[in-house]
């Protein structure tokens, strides 16, 4: 093999393996940052760029108000829940 041949045969192995992350990465986005169901007409999903949970209420056709939940929001919200649920459990397990 000559050194110009080895050397555009390692840029294309290199050219391919780059693709191939590129690749992995937005079919990884594309999977986390789906709009799921939650109930009684919310939806959740990531925003990849931002980092941000993204709740949405909707009517079926159109989101009517949307919450977007930072990360330091969403870890204070889920202080709360912790905090709730020991309460509740304190509580004898009623509301």
């Amino acid at each position: 093999m000559t050194e110009d041949f080895k050397a555009q045969d390692d840029a294309l192995e290199s050219a391919l393996q780059k693709a191939a992350k590129d690749i992995a990465r937005e079919r990884v986005r594309a999977l986390i940052s789906q709009k799921v169901y939650l109930g009684d007409a919310v939806y959740a999903r990531f925003e990849c760029d931002t980092e941000q949970i993204v709740l949405t209420a909707e009517d079926g056709y159109r989101a009517l108000n949307t919450i977007y939940l930072e990360p330091e929001v969403l870890r204070m919200f889920e202080s709360y829940i912790r905090d709730l649920r020991s309460r509740i459990e304190h509580a004898g397990g009623r509301l």
